[in-house]
């Protein structure tokens, strides 16, 4: 009996043992995800960002901001400044795929990630809470212990086995979980059990279908079932992550079938960065026995003639590599020599982890209004001062039921009978008839975000700035056409059980550009 408890323990230990080749691989496409993204905000440098965009500085300060989500980006509203950060950001990232000072490129990461996000919450959607949360848990991981030149300057991390348990493993572990168990707790709506309605509901939103999910509506039976489905491996899909039995086998099925899962999602809905974001999330679950099969092969695809070729190629060009980052490593400033490998965790860094893991848990747990739990006063600073405040609400309790599109009409200063199309930058009178496909109104899921936000009455503070913002756009495009004033309509549609309502006509902001 006395070896029930040593034997429960190493149990529970293999359940959330990470190996060190998978971290790596989540390290690159960790950085690899960090570019894509400050790539993206490069589009929408000044728009979203700048003191010149849909929300300055001033108001958002005045009226929005909350006082424990610091940001460096709210500094300085200048799109040059704006610029640098992004860059340096996508430095860092770069540091992370390469494997180079891997744990002062990832605290970076996230101190950058955490900022740019506090600057403008109205374009945040569920993939920029987990990729800021899953940075954090980074913070105290070996990252660069495998495949990085971190490890070839510290020969000693090599020999550590690619097994690594820690409060910061067990927790970025459960964080994968908490997405969707919590989701599936607060998806309470008769629309998703048993009613089954919930997936048609969402491929009626017209700003998220894709082309595909437009074409899904026509099979009612199959969005019931795909409704029932998502609903109960939401649920059962992370369990089986952590089953204490045939562990590896359950858990690549579990992460095969995720990611399944989210490959469905975004074909039929524009999810924006979520998708690829939870991908990433599960790179660190990957089970050794998958790297020991891969280096397996690898030995036997090596002595293949394609693959021979290629490695004759990378072994002339790896010395003058590796010679060339040891002479630039032995020349750079004490400060930014690397240190050695810390691989066992310390005291202090599992303490924290330990700390944040409990209130990352009740946090989530209070989000499920039923369960009565709440996050004491004196921790939830601690939450939002490290951004694990999360909810994962997404589609929850059910899939809104209205949505729409915009139409702004403009009237040219002193040109009775001319008009403007606002929302499309050109002169001559709007249509008001549905676009062809909603999703593709807009550029890129920030602006869909955006959008479907100031409709909420909750954000129309909001209004006045996009309208500000767009009299500037304007008058900058049409110098010799300045707009005087617009009218901002949302055509409003409500999803009935079996039919979509004739739009509905609401004003919702008239602004004058000169008053």
């Amino acid at each position: 009996m006395s070896n029930l408890p040593r034997r429960f323990a190493r149990r529970l230990g293999g359940i959330f043992e990470c190996d060190l080749r998978s971290l790596a691989l989540f390290r690159i496409t960790l950085g690899i995800l960090i570019i894509c993204e400050n790539l993206v905000r490069f589009c929408d440098l000044n728009t979203f960002y700048g003191d010149t965009g849909i929300l300055p500085r001033g108001p958002y300060l005045e009226k929005w901001s909350n006082a424990w989500h610091w940001s460096i980006h709210i500094s300085n509203g200048l799109p040059g400044y704006q610029g640098f950060l992004f860059v340096l950001s996508m430095a860092l990232a770069l540091a992370l795929v390469v494997g180079y000072q891997t744990r002062t490129a990832v605290v970076l990461s996230w101190l950058l990630e955490i900022s740019v996000q506090a600057r403008d919450p109205m374009i945040l959607q569920a993939g920029d809470v987990l990729l800021r949360i899953i940075l954090l848990w980074g913070c105290f991981l070996p990252l660069g212990a495998r495949w990085s030149y971190d490890e070839r300057l510290r020969p000693k991390a090599r020999a550590y086995p690619n097994r690594y348990l820690s409060v910061a493993t067990i927790a970025i572990f459960l964080q994968v979980g908490f997405v969707y168990w919590f989701t599936v707790l607060q998806k309470t709506g008769k629309e998703w059990v048993p009613e089954g309605s919930a997936v048609y509901y969402a491929m009626n939103i017209d700003i998220l279908a894709t082309r595909w999910g437009v074409w899904f509506r026509q099979f009612p039976e199959l969005m019931r079932i795909a409704t029932v489905a998502t609903f109960y491996l939401e649920g059962i899909l992370p369990t089986i992550l952590f089953l204490p039995f045939f562990t590896w086998q359950f858990r690549l099925l579990g992460i095969v079938m995720l990611a399944g899962m989210h490959a469905n999602f975004g074909l039929f809905l524009e999810l924006g960065n979520f998708p690829w974001i939870d991908l990433v999330s599960f790179a660190p679950l990957v089970p050794t026995e998958v790297w020991d099969w891969l280096e397996k092969k690898g030995s036997g695809w090596s002595q293949r003639g394609p693959w021979k070729a290629v490695e004759r190629r990378v072994l002339r060009v790896k010395p003058a590599v590796t010679a060339f980052v040891l002479r630039l490593h032995a020349q750079m400033p004490p400060a930014l020599v690397i240190k050695p490998l810390a691989m066992v965790p310390s005291f202090w860094g599992q303490f924290l982890a330990m700390l944040l893991l409990w209130i990352s848990l009740l946090w989530n747990l209070s989000t499920v209004p039923r369960l009565g739990v709440e996050v004491p006063e004196a921790f939830r600073w601690i939450g939002h001062v490290f951004r694990i405040d999360q909810q994962w609400a997404m589609f929850s309790p059910y899939p809104m039921k209205d949505d729409g599109y915009y139409v702004i009409e403009g009237k040219i200063k002193d040109k009775k009978e001319a008009f403007g199309d606002v929302l499309a930058m050109r002169l001559g009178q709007p249509s008001f008839a549905k676009p062809e496909l909603g999703s593709q109104v807009w550029s890129n899921q920030r602006w869909r975000k955006y959008m479907m936000n100031i409709w909420m009455a909750s954000n129309s503070g909001h209004r006045l700035y996009y309208a500000r913002w767009l009299c500037r756009e304007w008058n900058k495009k049409f110098p010799a056409d300045q707009l005087e004033e617009f009218q901002i309509y949302y055509m409003r549609e409500d999803t009935q059980p079996d039919r979509i309502a004739t739009p509905e006509k609401v004003s919702i902001w008239h602004h004058y550009c000169f008053k």
